[in-house]
Protein backbone atom coordinates (compact mmCIF):
# COMPACT_ATOMS: atom_id res chain seq x y z
CA UNK A 1 0.00 0.00 0.00
CA UNK A 2 2.93 2.58 0.60
CA UNK A 3 4.04 1.92 -3.15
CA UNK A 4 0.90 4.04 -4.01
CA UNK A 5 2.21 6.79 -1.78
CA UNK A 6 5.64 6.29 -3.00
CA UNK A 7 4.25 6.72 -6.58
CA UNK A 8 2.27 9.58 -5.73
CA UNK A 9 5.02 11.76 -4.19
CA UNK A 10 7.23 11.28 -7.28
CA UNK A 11 4.38 12.20 -9.51
CA UNK A 12 3.77 15.05 -7.49
CA UNK A 13 7.45 16.14 -7.24
CA UNK A 14 7.50 16.76 -11.31
CA UNK A 15 4.27 18.88 -11.36
CA UNK A 16 5.93 22.59 -12.29
CA UNK A 17 5.45 23.63 -9.05
CA UNK A 18 5.84 20.24 -7.61
CA UNK A 19 6.21 18.64 -3.59
CA UNK A 20 9.77 18.31 -2.77
CA UNK A 21 10.51 14.84 -1.51
CA UNK A 22 10.52 13.28 2.14
CA UNK A 23 9.00 10.89 4.38
CA UNK A 24 6.94 13.46 5.51
CA UNK A 25 5.40 13.50 2.43
CA UNK A 26 3.96 10.29 2.37
CA UNK A 27 2.61 10.74 5.78
CA UNK A 28 0.73 13.81 4.23
CA UNK A 29 -0.44 11.97 0.85
CA UNK A 30 -1.60 8.65 3.42
CA UNK A 31 -4.16 11.72 5.36
CA UNK A 32 -4.91 13.35 2.02
CA UNK A 33 -5.89 10.08 0.26
CA UNK A 34 -7.01 6.78 0.54
CA UNK A 35 -5.22 4.26 -1.93
CA UNK A 36 -8.09 4.38 -4.45
CA UNK A 37 -8.26 8.09 -4.74
CA UNK A 38 -4.18 7.92 -4.76
CA UNK A 39 -4.46 5.61 -8.08
CA UNK A 40 -6.96 8.54 -9.43
CA UNK A 41 -4.54 10.96 -8.72
CA UNK A 42 -1.90 9.68 -9.84
CA UNK A 43 -3.95 9.15 -13.75
CA UNK A 44 -4.38 13.15 -13.40
CA UNK A 45 -1.22 14.82 -15.63
CA UNK A 46 1.35 16.38 -13.77
CA UNK A 47 2.33 18.44 -17.22
CA UNK A 48 -0.19 20.68 -16.65
CA UNK A 49 -0.03 24.49 -16.27
CA UNK A 50 -1.41 25.86 -12.61
CA UNK A 51 -5.00 26.07 -12.72
CA UNK A 52 -5.03 24.01 -16.01
CA UNK A 53 -7.77 21.14 -15.69
CA UNK A 54 -8.06 18.19 -17.88
CA UNK A 55 -11.50 16.18 -17.97
CA UNK A 56 -13.07 13.13 -16.77
CA UNK A 57 -12.11 11.26 -20.06
CA UNK A 58 -8.65 12.10 -19.95
CA UNK A 59 -8.58 10.81 -16.49
CA UNK A 60 -10.21 7.72 -17.29
CA UNK A 61 -8.40 6.88 -20.20
CA UNK A 62 -4.98 6.79 -17.96
CA UNK A 63 -6.54 4.87 -15.09
CA UNK A 64 -7.52 1.05 -14.72
CA UNK A 65 -10.22 1.39 -12.16
CA UNK A 66 -13.74 1.20 -13.39
CA UNK A 67 -15.11 4.35 -14.10
CA UNK A 68 -17.87 4.62 -11.49
CA UNK A 69 -15.06 3.78 -9.04
CA UNK A 70 -12.80 6.85 -10.53
CA UNK A 71 -16.08 9.11 -11.00
CA UNK A 72 -16.47 8.34 -7.38
CA UNK A 73 -13.26 9.29 -6.13
CA UNK A 74 -13.02 12.47 -8.05
CA UNK A 75 -16.23 13.77 -6.50
CA UNK A 76 -14.94 12.76 -3.16
CA UNK A 77 -11.01 14.83 -3.94
CA UNK A 78 -13.04 17.71 -5.29
CA UNK A 79 -15.47 17.68 -2.57
CA UNK A 80 -12.83 17.94 0.29
CA UNK A 81 -10.87 20.32 -2.01
CA UNK A 82 -8.20 17.80 -2.33
CA UNK A 83 -8.05 18.70 -6.81
CA UNK A 84 -8.66 22.17 -8.21
CA UNK A 85 -11.80 21.75 -9.89
CA UNK A 86 -13.75 24.03 -12.49
CA UNK A 87 -15.09 23.74 -16.09
CA UNK A 88 -13.11 22.97 -19.49
CA UNK A 89 -13.43 24.90 -22.34
CA UNK A 90 -16.79 22.16 -23.63
CA UNK A 91 -18.41 22.91 -20.02
CA UNK A 92 -17.83 19.54 -18.00
CA UNK A 93 -16.30 19.56 -14.79
CA UNK A 94 -12.62 19.73 -15.20
CA UNK A 95 -9.66 18.22 -12.46
CA UNK A 96 -5.97 18.85 -12.04
CA UNK A 97 -3.87 18.62 -9.00
CA UNK A 98 -3.29 20.93 -6.80
CA UNK A 99 0.49 22.83 -7.02
CA UNK A 100 2.26 23.12 -3.74
CA UNK A 101 1.76 26.57 -3.87
CA UNK A 102 -1.89 27.04 -5.16
CA UNK A 103 -3.53 25.26 -2.01
CA UNK A 104 -1.41 23.37 -0.48
CA UNK A 105 -0.63 23.68 2.47
CA UNK A 106 -3.97 26.20 2.62
CA UNK A 107 -6.72 23.35 1.53
CA UNK A 108 -6.97 21.76 4.87
CA UNK A 109 -8.15 25.22 6.60
CA UNK A 110 -10.22 26.66 4.36
CA UNK A 111 -13.00 25.72 6.26
CA UNK A 112 -12.02 26.88 9.54
CA UNK A 113 -12.82 24.00 11.59
CA UNK A 114 -10.65 23.54 14.49
CA UNK A 115 -11.21 19.95 15.36
CA UNK A 116 -8.62 16.97 15.75
CA UNK A 117 -8.83 16.12 11.90
CA UNK A 118 -7.56 19.99 11.49
CA UNK A 119 -4.93 20.18 14.00
CA UNK A 120 -3.25 16.43 12.96
CA UNK A 121 -3.30 17.97 9.09
CA UNK A 122 -1.56 21.33 10.56
CA UNK A 123 1.18 19.21 12.55
CA UNK A 124 1.28 17.21 9.33
CA UNK A 125 2.24 20.26 7.02
CA UNK A 126 4.08 21.76 9.73
CA UNK A 127 6.19 18.56 9.51
CA UNK A 128 6.42 18.71 6.19
CA UNK A 129 7.12 22.03 5.34
CA UNK A 130 10.35 22.24 6.85
CA UNK A 131 12.87 24.78 6.75
CA UNK A 132 14.88 22.98 4.50
CA UNK A 133 11.59 21.92 2.23
CA UNK A 134 9.99 25.25 2.26
CA UNK A 135 13.84 27.04 0.93
CA UNK A 136 13.10 24.03 -2.31
CA UNK A 137 9.58 25.14 -2.99
CA UNK A 138 10.25 29.22 -2.68
CA UNK A 139 13.68 29.66 -2.50
CA UNK A 140 16.73 28.57 -4.57
CA UNK A 141 18.37 31.27 -6.57
CA UNK A 142 20.24 34.50 -3.97
CA UNK A 143 19.12 37.75 -5.24
CA UNK A 144 20.67 40.71 -4.14
CA UNK A 145 18.56 43.62 -2.97
CA UNK A 146 19.10 47.62 -4.07
CA UNK A 147 17.55 49.96 -2.42
CA UNK A 148 17.64 52.81 -5.49
CA UNK A 149 16.16 56.37 -4.68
Amino acid sequence: MTDIYLRLAQHLQDLIMGYPYNDALIDLLKEMFDPTEAEVALAIPNNLEPLEVVSPQTIAARCDLPESTMTEALQSLSSRNMLYTRQTRSGETGFALLQVGYGIPQTFFWGGQQDEKARRMARLVLNYFSVPTTQAVYGGLFYSCYRIG
